[in-house]
């Protein structure tokens, strides 16, 4: 049991490593929400900070260039409504992140608008935490 919980940790250790190197530095945090993982996290921003189902946001959040890459494809209207296509589950195991990176970015005077860099950092994290998870 030990040398398991031994080789546990120096995966996480590593992985974790890893990963900020691959897509923390230089500014690429700003593409770790890519994709779609647009659609499975605009629940968050959308719910909780927006309040707004509807996504008429993602062009106000667009507009910042770091936020460039964020777009409305992961919506389709039906009945007149937008509708996100993803499942919320995603967004439902990233809230405990989400909250963290708000917090974060609260403290550090960063905007909090759901996509701004601690937002992001964390929801990597959390994909990090479940994938250890998995193991």
């Amino acid at each position: 049991m030990k040398y398991t919980l031994y080789s546990y940790m120096v995966t996480a250790v590593i992985l974790i490593w890893v990963s900020a190197n691959l897509s923390w530095g230089d500014g690429r945090w700003s593409r770790i929400v890519t994709s779609d993982g647009n659609g499975y996290y605009a629940y968050l921003p959308a719910i909780f900070i927006y309040h707004d189902l509807q996504y008429n946001f993602i062009e106000q959040v667009k507009d910042d260039s770091i936020n460039a890459n964020i777009n409305k494809g992961f919506v389709t209207k039906i009945n007149g409504k937008y509708v996100n296509k993803y499942f919320i589950g995603t967004s439902l195991c990233l809230v405990p992140f989400f909250t963290l990176g708000h917090i974060t970015n609260y403290i550090n005077g960063l905007p909090l608008d759901g996509y701004a860099v601690y937002y992001r950092i964390f929801a990597h994290i959390g994909a990090i935490f479940y994938a250890m998870m998995g193991l």
